[in-house]
C-alpha cells in the first residue's frame, strides 16, 4: 500500500504496511487484527469525507480534476 496522504502519520502508515505484510505471512493476534481494523476504518472515514467534499465542490461548479489527480 502506498502513502495514505499527509493526514496519516508516517508511523501509522508504516504500522499499517507492517500489519498487512505480517497478516500475509502469519495469522495476526486479536490485538493486531483490532489495530489493523482501526487503521482501515480511519482510511475509510477519510475517503468518505474526501469524496463528499469533492462532490460538494463539483456541485458548486468547481473543477475537482486536479484534486483527483493529486490524490489529496
Amino acid at each position: 500500500m502506498s502513502s495514505c496522504g499527509e493526514w496519516f502519520t508516517n508511523g501509522q502508515n508504516e504500522r499499517l504496511r507492517d500489519l498487512i505484510a505480517q497478516g500475509k505471512q502469519n495469522a495476526l493476534t486479536a490485538d493486531e487484527q483490532a489495530e489493523l481494523e482501526t487503521l482501515l476504518d480511519q482510511i475509510d472515514r477519510y475517503t468518505e469525507r474526501r469524496s463528499r467534499a469533492l462532490l460538494l465542490l463539483k456541485q458548486r461548479g468547481h473543477d475537482v480534476e486536479q484534486y483527483l489527480k493529486l490524490g489529496v
